[in-house]
C-alpha cells in the first residue's frame, strides 16, 4: 500500500502519510573547550570560553529543532499497520503490533528528527535496531542490516541511522517502525502525519517536553 498524504484519515492503523522526502543534512557540534594548564590565572578565559561555547551549542540545538522533519524512508509502502494482527511468522491471532513495517530494500534509514540516539543493539524480535530520543518521544527503528550511529549520537531530520535489512524475527526484508510517547506505544503514522503537517513551532515546542 503506497502512502499518500491526500489519502490520510484519523482512523486505526491503516493511515497514510506524505512521501515528500528532506534531503540528508550533516550537522558538527563545536569541539570542547579543553581547560588550560595556568587554572587560576586563566580561570575567568575558560570560563567565558564555556560559556560561549555552551551559549552556540544552545543556538544550535536551537537551529537544530526547527530543521523540517523527514520520512524514514524515500518512499514509505505499508505493510502491515499498528494494532491487532495475525503474527506473519507465529500465526497468532490478534498479536498486538506496536509499529508499523515499511517496505524496504537495503535502503537508507533517516532520523526523522532532532534527537539522540539513546540505545542502539540486538533483539531477538526486532533484529539490529536504533532507538532515537526527542523529547518525551522515543523512535525505534528495527531489522536493520547495519547501523550507522553510536549511543550518544546527536541527529538531525536525515541523519542516515542505518540501512534496512532482516534480522531478528521476519519473514522478508523491512523496516520496523515504532514511537513511544511517555513510554508507550502510540500509532507511529498519526505521529508522522503531524510531523509532517504542523508548523515548525509546533515541533520545536514539542521537542521541549
Amino acid at each position: 500500500m503506497l502512502l499518500n498524504l491526500t489519502e490520510l484519515r484519523a482512523q486505526e492503523g491503516y493511515t497514510v502519510i506524505s512521501p515528500v522526502f528532506r534531503k540528508p543534512i550533516a550537522i558538527v557540534l563545536s569541539e570542547p573547550v579543553r581547560m588550560p594548564k595556568k587554572q587560576h590565572k586563566d580561570s575567568l578565559v575558560y570560563f567565558s570560553k564555556v560559556a560561549a561555547v555552551a551559549d552556540k551549542r544552545s543556538q544550535l540545538q536551537e537551529a537544530m529543532q526547527a530543521l523540517p522533519p523527514c520520512l524514514p524512508l524515500k518512499n514509505l509502502n505499508l505493510r502491515s499497520g499498528y494494532g491487532p494482527r495475525t503474527h506473519p511468522v507465529t500465526g497468532e491471532k490478534n498479536k498486538f503490533h506496536s509499529g508499523v513495517d515499511l517496505s524496504a530494500r537495503s535502503d537508507s534509514i533517516y532520523c526523522v528528527l532532532t534527537g539522540f540516539v539513546s540505545e542502539i543493539g540486538y533483539n531477538s524480535l526486532i533484529g539490529i535496531y536504533c532507538r532515537v530520543q526527542h523529547g518525551d518521544y522515543i523512535i525505534i527503528y528495527g531489522h536493520l542490516s547495519k547501523l550507522l550511529v553510536q549511543a550518544g549520537d546527536s541527529t538531525a531530520p536525515g541523519t542516515v541511522l542505518g540501512i534496512s535489512g532482516a534480522t531478528g524475527r521476519v519473514t522478508g526484508e523491512h523496516l520496523h517502525f515504532s514511537v513511544k510517547y511517555k513510554g508507550e506505544f502510540i500509532n507511529p503514522l498519526h505521529f508522522l502525519y503531524a510531523i509532517m503537517t504542523q508548523d515548525a513551532n509546533q515541533n520545536v515546542a514539542m521537542l521541549k517536553n
